[in-house]
């Protein structure tokens, strides 16, 4: 689920980075801008943010990104379990004792203060946890998703219902459109989380296989 890649910085600029957000108001942050589709096209660096020590460290994956965020996790918590279409490169900037969890292959990978950045594949269903004595910060980078060319395409949108509409999504539909996108057989998804409805298109022949990862609470529509 994590793998490490070809790009590292300097642990003195993981410590320059690290004292940079730990020097502001908050240490949650979204470094760029979109540039035109969030999940599709290239993010450019904040002006903000130009000049610090994490544009040096963003710049060092020279490749088109997505967005990319300080994520504080605080001593002694966790995130709830889920799954993400988008996969993501992570760094670790400040803070000891936190791991990433596969929650569907019971493993464990240590966040390691190393300046290495890794390849996350977040279709697995997965948490953090910060178990040490500080706060951990992560720097955690969309990758851009896939832009397919389908043969047999349909519109598919998809509402939320029930309770706790983000956890079942998360868990069930999540993981199916991360290996979807992989596999070239979905395109132009979006996604509305103030009204729980996502939207892309579908090779046809995959229909029913939706179907049969959807809860029941959920509803779809389709057009050709």
């Amino acid at each position: 689920m994590v793998v490490e890649i070809p790009y590292a910085v300097s642990q003195a600029t993981v410590r320059e980075a690290a004292d940079f957000v730990l020097s502001q108001d908050t240490y949650r942050m979204i470094l760029n801008d979109p540039t035109g589709n969030f999940f599709y096209d290239d993010w450019k660096i904040k002006p903000y943010y130009r000049n610090t020590p994490l544009a040096y460290i963003l710049q060092s994956l020279d490749f088109p990104i997505g967005e990319a965020r300080v994520i504080p996790l605080e001593a002694g918590t966790c995130y709830i379990r889920h799954c993400d279409i988008d996969d993501r490169f992570h760094l670790n900037l400040y803070g000891e004792c936190g791991y990433l969890l596969n929650c569907d292959d019971l493993e464990m990978y240590e966040i390691k203060n190393d300046g290495q950045w890794y390849d996350m594949d977040t279709g697995k269903r997965h948490s953090a946890v910060a178990i040490g004595e500080t706060v951990r910060l992560q720097l955690v980078v969309r990758k851009l998703l896939q832009k397919n060319k389908l043969r047999s395409p349909i519109d598919i949108t998809v509402i939320g219902g029930g309770n706790n509409i983000r956890f079942n999504f998360d868990n069930t539909i999540s993981p199916w459109l991360n290996q979807k996108n992989k596999q070239g057989v979905i395109s132009d998804f979006s996604a509305n989380l103030e009204s729980g409805k996502v939207m892309f298109k579908l090779e046809e022949k995959l229909l029913s296989e939706l179907d049969a990862v959807l809860p029941a609470q959920f509803q779809r529509t389709i057009t050709i």
